[in-house]
């Protein structure tokens, strides 16, 4: 191995020389005809020599042949002739040999401090920096990184990962071979938003939902609240999905990973459920007016007829009791059709809604006593899509039922808005509220909750301090040719035919 002389005594006084001596600062020398490097103290002891002072300054380590095979390339460069004509400083990481015989990561800051007369450089200066823990680390991360984008990747369920700059930086098998994009096909979430979600009014239901959830979430340091939305494929098919995220850092705008779960199956068998009640609904209220209905009819007009006969004939006590049986008889005759308008509503889609909510809010101040207040906004001429129409009478009609047995209240109202993106209904009543901290149970809740997810929406009850109970039930929609509002339900029911 080549020897140099010890570090000159005005090479010892230098200042610089002490004050990084001073911080322990790993210093080398590098003498490129000689492929050797002389360190201080602190540069031996970072390979695992200790060393005094004296004995550092006199040892020699040659260079190159400790480097790593791997990371020649990390620093071989500052020896071309390129690199002279730079401003002579650089920076590399690698790893080095040490006294163990095993590999250290090293970050080396330096420049060239030497050249020879055709400007190659001679002699290098610098600092190291042992960044070996780190560089563990790293290789931890990426192999666990690797690990879980292996799992995410053999997942059924179709996976997404969005970085801080709405890039999408990862889709699973799962994820293309449901909606046919690719990652080339929606780089950014951008992309992702248009291609999704074509109808620009739904997109942006379906951005600011979004944005509004994962913000929550974040603020909030919780769960991010699922959402069910309606993606367009990319061979024009479309699919129910509920959307899931988990935030990867602490800003709103940050990494996500995002999971959307596909229920489109399962919601076309709560559809064709809804479907057979509504059914079985239809066929005994049609069964009461004509059956029943008819009969109880005919037995008014009889027991009116023997009234009208037994007063005749001079027994007019019997003539008044038929008389009254007569009237008790259309009483009941209303009080049927009125069960069996309830059980089969006409017109529950087009614009019929609107008349309906409206014989409804009458029949309830007729038949409780109680004050219903009415409000419709924004329908116009839009004609509603069949299964919505149902979702929301029906609901209105649990919500009246129950205000009117359980609410002890005097006035309610109810209020629905229609837009391009949302349809809602809010039942708001004045009486004593739930008490506190109870939750919603029963079968009316339950059939409510059951009916607005099967076409994709979701209601929701409170309580205020002040008193009386809200129930709140709201679908995304899309209109098309301006006036036609589609539910999901009416999505899963096309991709049920295109199955067959």
């Amino acid at each position: 191995m080549p020897k140099r002389p010890a570090m000159a005594a005005d090479e010892a006084d230098d200042p610089f020389r002490l004050a990084i001596d001073a911080a322990r600062l790993p210093l080398w020398e590098y003498d490129v005809a000689s492929d050797t490097v002389r360190g201080n103290v602190y540069w031996h002891r970072n390979l695992g020599y200790d060393l005094s002072e004296e004995e550092a300054s006199r040892r020699f380590e040659t260079w190159l042949s400790d480097v790593h095979p791997d990371d020649i390339h990390s620093f071989e460069h500052v020896l071309t002739e390129t690199f002279a004509d730079q401003a002579g400083f650089y920076e590399a990481e690698f790893r080095v040999r040490t006294k163990s015989g095993n590999y250290k990561w090293l970050l080396e800051r330096g420049r060239v401090v030497a050249r020879d007369t055709e400007g190659r450089p001679t002699k290098l200066l610098g600092i190291a920096v042992d960044i070996d823990a780190r560089k563990r680390m790293d290789e931890l991360f990426q192999e666990s990184e690797r690990h879980r984008r292996a799992v995410i990747d053999a997942s059924p369920v179709p996976f997404a990962l969005n970085d801080d700059h709405g890039n999408i930086t990862f889709l699973n098998n799962a994820f293309v071979a449901t909606f046919g994009y690719s990652i080339d096909d929606i780089p950014t979430l951008l992309e992702w938003w248009e291609a999704a979600y074509p109808e620009p009014a739904y997109r942006a239901w379906v951005e600011q939902t979004w944005i509004s959830r994962r913000d929550a979430a974040v603020r909030a340091h919780g769960t991010f609240e699922p959402m069910e939305v309606i993606v367009r494929c990319k061979d024009g098919s479309e699919r129910v999905v509920i959307a899931y995220a988990a935030p990867l850092g602490d800003s709103a705008a940050g990494a996500h990973l995002v999971v959307l779960l596909d229920v489109t199956r399962q919601r076309q068998l709560e559809t064709a459920a809804l479907a057979a009640v509504s059914r079985e609904q239809q066929r005994i209220g049609l069964d009461l007016h004509d059956g029943l209905g008819q009969q109880l009819t005919g037995l008014s007009l009889m027991l009116s007829a023997l009234a009208h006969s037994a007063r005749e004939q001079g027994a007019t006590a019997i003539g008044e009791e038929l008389t009254k049986l007569s009237g008790l008889s259309r009483d009941c005759v209303a009080s049927v059709r009125a069960i069996a308008h309830g059980l089969a509503p006409t017109e529950l889609g087009g614009t019929g809604i609107q008349q309906l909510l409206r014989s409804l809010a009458d029949s309830t101040t007729a038949a409780f006593g109680l004050r219903v207040r009415l409000r419709l906004h924004g329908y116009g001429d839009l004609a509603l899509e069949h299964r919505i129409g149902e979702t929301m009478f029906r609901i209105a009609q649990e919500a009246l039922t129950n205000v009117a047995r359980h609410a002890e209240a005097t006035t309610v109202s109810v209020e629905s808005r229609a837009s391009a993106s949302t349809v809602t209904l809010t039942v708001k009543d004045n009486g004593r509220g739930l008490p506190a901290r109870a939750q919603p149970a029963g079968l009316g809740w339950g059939s409510m909750r059951f009916r607005a997810s099967a076409v994709g929406g979701r209601v929701e009850i409170e309580s205020p301090p002040a008193g009386g109970t809200i129930i709140r039930f709201s679908c995304p929609i899309k209109v098309i040719d301006g006036r036609i509002i589609a539910s999901r339900a009416e999505i899963t029911s096309s991709a049920a035919r295109s199955t067959r």
